[in-house]
C-alpha cells in the first residue's frame, strides 16, 4: 500500500487541541431507530429556508419531497426520512432560533417514494443532468454551512482541484472519520461523480494527521481504485485546518483573496459526508434523509457514532444511550456548537455532533475583563484579522470601520476566544457585528432597488405616448390615494384604470404587442 502524501504546515495560526477523541480503529456505527414523531426544521441553516410541498393530514412515503428551497435563499429540497403521515406544519425550536417546522407521524412501514430510484450509468449523463439531480436529493455541505452542493458543483470554468475535506479539527466531533473507515468506497464514488460534474483535473482527499485508521483505509480504497486522478493527502492537526479557505491554504499555499471564492483559485471544496451523500442518491437512490453524528460528554458511557435520521430528536439518543443527569446539550463541537434549548430538539442536517453534559463538562465561563491589548488573540486567528483593533471599532458603533476591518471574514472559530486572558467572548460580538453590517447592506440594496424603480418609471414616462402618460399618471395618483386614505375604493378605481387601459394581450393602448415586436 502507498502511503499518503504529508502537507506540513505552511501557516502560522490557529491552537494545537486536545482531540478528544478515539485514536484506536472505530467501530461500525449503529443506526438509531426513527422514532413515533419527527420534526424537520424547514430553515436547516441561516441563510437556507424551505417552503412545505405537504399539507397536514397527508400521506408521505420515505424519501418523499416534502419541501423546497424558498426563492432567493440557499435552502435545500427536504424529504421525508420515514413514511407516515403529515400532523402538522408548526412552529419549531432550533436551538437559539425559532422556524417552522414540519411534523410527520411515522407509520413504522418505510415504505419508500417512487422518486428514489438510482440512476443507471451516471457516467454517460451530462454534468447538467447529474448537478440538478443533486440539487433534488437535497444535497449539501455537511461540513457546517450546509451550502447547497449542486450550487458549489456550478462554477465558473477553470476548476482545476476538487478538494474533499475529510479534516475534523474540532474536539469531539468525529463523524468524518467514522464514515472515511466505514465507507471509504461511498466517499470514493461521490468524488469521482463530481469530478464529472466539475471537469476537474483531480481531487485530493485531505485527512488530518492524528486520524491514522481513516487515512489507511482511504488510501487502501483509493490504491485499489486506481484512478490517478485522486490522491490523500495528510494535513497537520491544528484547528481550525477544516475550514474551507485554511485548508485550501494548507494545500496549495495561497489564500481564497478577500471578498473572492475558492473557484478564483481553481478550487472547489466539498466534504468527506456530501461525497458519500452524492454517492447514496444517485447509485441507491436514497436523498439526504439521514446523516452520521457522533454523540460524546460526560453524560454518555463512551463517545459513539450514530446514523440518525434528519428530524429525530435528541431525546431518541438520550434514551438509547440511557444517558442520566443531562442538564446541558451542545449541537456542535466545542468550540463553534450551540447550546440547545432542550433534548426535544431534532436533528438537522447541520447535527454533526450532540455533546451531552452533565454539568461539570465544561467549566463554567470567567468573567470578563476589560481588554488589555496584549495581543495575544492576532496570531491565532485563521482570517488574518486583528480582533482587537476590530473590538476596538465596535465599542465606537463604527460599522464601517468593523467591515474595513475584516469583521465578514469571520469564520467564528472561537480561537480569539479560547487565548483572551481577559475572558472576552469575541466571537459573539464580531457575529453581532457580521450581523448589522449584512442588515445594512440589505437595507441599501433596498434603497439602490427603490430608486431604481423610481427611474425605471420616469423613463417610462418620457418615452410614453400622450395616452400613456395619462394612465402612468393615473396609476400613480391612485397609488397615492391608497396610500394615504388607506381606501379600498381608491385601490378599486386604479385597477379598473389600468383595466380599462389595457389590450386583450395585457398590453397598454398603442404599445406594440410582443408578437408584432417579434415578427419586425
Amino acid at each position: 500500500m502507498s502511503s499518503p502524501q504529508v502537507i506540513h504546515a505552511r501557516n502560522n495560526w490557529g491552537l494545537k487541541l486536545p482531540s478528544g477523541k478515539d485514536q484506536n480503529p472505530l467501530p461500525a456505527a449503529a443506526e438509531i431507530s426513527p422514532p413515533e414523531e419527527l420534526t424537520i426544521l424547514l430553515k436547516q441553516s441561516p441563510g437556507g429556508i424551505s417552503v412545505p410541498m405537504v399539507k397536514v393530514g397527508q400521506k408521505v412515503f420515505k424519501g418523499q419531497k416534502i419541501a423546497a428551497p424558498a426563492r432567493n435563499t440557499f435552502g435545500s429540497f427536504l424529504h421525508a426520512p420515514v413514511s407516515g403521515t403529515v400532523t402538522s406544519i408548526i412552529e419549531a425550536n432550533d436551538s437559539a432560533h425559532i422556524k417552522r417546522a414540519i411534523i410527520i407521524v411515522n407509520d413504522g412501514l418505510d415504505n419508500v417514494h417512487d422518486d428514489c430510484t438510482p440512476i443507471s450509468n451516471p457516467f454517460k449523463r451530462s454534468p447538467r443532468f447529474i448537478r440538478k439531480h443533486i440539487a433534488e436529493g437535497g444535497i449539501v455541505g455537511l461540513g457546517g454551512a450546509m451550502f447547497p452542493a449542486a450550487i458549489k458543483l456550478n462554477p465558473a470554468p477553470g476548476i482545476k482541484t476538487l478538494l474533499i475535506n475529510g479534516v475534523e479539527c474540532e474536539p469531539y466531533i468525529n463523524c468524518d472519520n467514522q464514515l472515511l473507515q466505514q465507507y471509504p468506497e461511498r466517499v470514493l464514488s461521490g468524488t469521482r461523480l463530481m469530478l464529472h460534474v466539475l471537469g476537474a483535473e483531480e481531487a485530493v482527499i485531505a485527512i488530518e494527521q492524528d486520524m491514522v485508521h481513516a487515512l489507511m483505509t482511504m488510501q487502501a480504497a483509493t490504491d485499489a481504485l486506481n484512478d490517478p486522478r485522486i490522491r490523500v493527502v495528510s494535513v497537520p492537526d491544528v484547528y481550525p485546518a477544516g475550514g474551507e479557505r485554511q485548508l485550501i491554504e494548507i494545500i496549495t499555499g495561497l489564500e481564497v483573496p478577500h471578498g473572492g471564492l475558492p473557484a478564483d483559485l481553481g478550487v472547489i471544496c466539498q466534504n468527506a459526508g456530501t461525497a458519500a451523500a452524492i454517492d447514496q442518491w444517485i447509485n441507491f437512490g436514497e436523498p439526504l434523509i439521514s446523516r452520521m453524528v457522533t454523540v460524546c460528554g460526560n453524560a454518555t458511557a463512551a463517545a459513539q457514532n450514530f446514523v440518525v435520521r434528519i428530524g429525530t430528536p435528541i431525546d431518541a439518543i438520550v434514551n438509547r444511550l440511557q444517558a442520566t443527569d443531562v442538564s446541558r446539550v451542545i449541537i456542535g463541537g466545542s468550540m463553534m456548537g450551540v447550546t440547545a434549548d432542550d433534548t426535544a430538539e431534532p436533528i438537522s442536517k447541520a447535527s454533526n455532533c450532540i455533546i451531552l453534559s452533565s454539568g461539570d463538562n465544561f467549566s463554567p465561563a470567567p468573567e470578563e475583563m476589560p481588554c488589555i491589548r496584549c495581543g495575544d488573540c492576532v496570531p491565532v486567528c485563521p482570517a488574518r484579522i486583528n480582533p482587537q483593533l476590530l473590538l476596538e471599532s465596535m465599542s465606537k458603533n463604527n460599522t464601517q470601520q468593523s467591515e474595513s476591518l475584516g469583521a465578514l471574514d469571520c469564520i467564528d472559530c472561537g480561537c480569539c476566544d479560547y487565548v483572551c486572558p481577559s475572558g472576552i467572548d469575541l466571537t459573539a460580538r464580531f457575529k453581532i457585528a457580521k450581523q448589522t453590517i449584512w442588515e445594512q447592506h440589505l437595507l441599501a440594496m433596498r434603497a439602490e432597488r427603490s430608486q431604481q424603480r423610481f427611474a425605471d418609471h420616469e423613463m417610462r414616462w418620457l418615452t410614453a405616448s400622450n395616452e400613456e402618460r395619462e394612465t402612468l399618471d393615473a396609476q400613480t395618483a391612485a397609488f397615492h390615494d391608497v396610500k394615504a386614505n388607506n381606501s379600498k375604493s381608491a385601490l378599486d378605481d386604479m385597477l379598473k384604470r389600468l383595466n380599462s387601459s389595457k389590450q386583450d394581450d395585457g398590453t397598454l393602448k398603442d404599445e406594440p404587442r410582443k408578437n408584432d415586436e417579434a415578427d419586425q
